[in-house]
């Protein structure tokens, strides 16, 4: 159960983050909670990166974070969608 709670806490600060806009910082949040709830480790947002791309090297979203060729806000809906969130609020404004 301890493990359910960091990682609704780590989905809590993401969110808290976008709507903020702050949305690199949400991403590497999201990356850090991904890879808790595949692991159980918690890991760096680098760390966490560098984890998923082995453990999923066919998400094209985490290769587009090391490119930064595509939009973070996307992104940040499309890993939040793996982690099973309904809806992300927008970071534009």
């Amino acid at each position: 159960m301890l493990c359910m709670g960091l990682f609704e806490e780590l989905i809590n600060e993401a969110l808290e983050l976008i709507n903020a806009g702050d949305t690199k910082k949400a991403v590497e949040v999201l990356l850090t909670a991904w890879a808790y709830q595949e692991s159980g480790m918690l890991m760096s947002p680098p760390e966490a990166l560098r984890y998923l791309m082995i453990r999923f090297p066919e998400v094209e979203e985490l290769a587009s974070i090391q490119e930064e060729g595509e939009n973070l806000n996307t992104i940040a809906r499309k890993i939040s969608a793996r982690l099973g969130m309904k809806s992300l609020p927008s970071a534009e404004r």
